[in-house]
């Protein structure tokens, strides 16, 4: 990711990603399956970008979804673990060893999760403050995640980096005659699960967290 804080008064928080600034980041897709379901590119993509600013960061991904109207009418009636949504991974220290994980649903519904020990434990209640949206389209859904670095009060200054490791994913409900599965979409290359954190990719650019913060 290149080297440049972006001005968080350019956007516009409702999940259309149709501000100009978007176009100026750097387009990530190519996601795959799951290396235990075969690792093939999935049949419908995402894309993502990245705009750090000066004390938050936002996230803007679109979702290809040729069954939206079936995804639209079923979402609702499920919990947010088991259904069309996307995840972000994010470590600031850029050790495996803790990470952040951020969830959004297709209907505009969050979780969020700090992990330590390589996924293998939450060691403290955690709850930041953060904003989100999303917007359905004609033949896909997109989100908007913003997310002040405030979020990752988890890590001390000493161990906070300019180079994070990062991987967004994706459930999706694949629909078949007389039923539906969920797939699951990675950007990194993951093995069985979205928490794999030693596979997550290496990204810099990332700000520096105001020493007051």
């Amino acid at each position: 990711m290149e080297k440049k804080l972006y001005d968080k008064n350019a956007i516009t928080l409702d999940g259309k990603l149709d501000e100009a600034i978007w176009e100026t980041a750097e387009a990530h897709t190519g996601f795959k399956k799951l290396k235990c379901r075969g690792a093939t590119t999935a049949p419908a993509q995402a894309t993502f970008r990245i705009l750090p600013c000066e004390d938050r960061i936002y996230f803007g991904i679109r979702c290809e979804e040729p069954n939206i109207d079936k995804v639209v009418e079923t979402h609702s009636v499920r919990s947010k673990w088991c259904t069309d949504s996307v995840e972000f991974f994010l470590s600031p220290s850029g050790n495996s060893f803790e990470f952040y994980q951020f969830l959004v649903t297709l209907g505009n519904h969050t979780a969020s999760n700090f992990h330590s020990e390589g996924g293998n434990i939450h060691p403290d209640p955690y709850a930041p403050m953060w904003r989100h949206a999303t917007y359905v389209g004609e033949d896909f859904w997109s989100a908007e995640v913003e997310l002040p670095l405030t979020a990752f009060y988890m890590t001390p200054n000493a161990c906070w980096n300019d180079n994070w490791l990062v991987n967004v994913c994706r459930t999706r409900s694949e629909y078949y005659e007389g039923g539906s599965s969920f797939q699951f979409y990675t950007w990194s290359d993951l093995v069985s699960g979205f928490i794999e954190s030693s596979n997550f990719r290496s990204m810099e650019g990332f700000p520096m967290r105001p020493i007051e913060n």
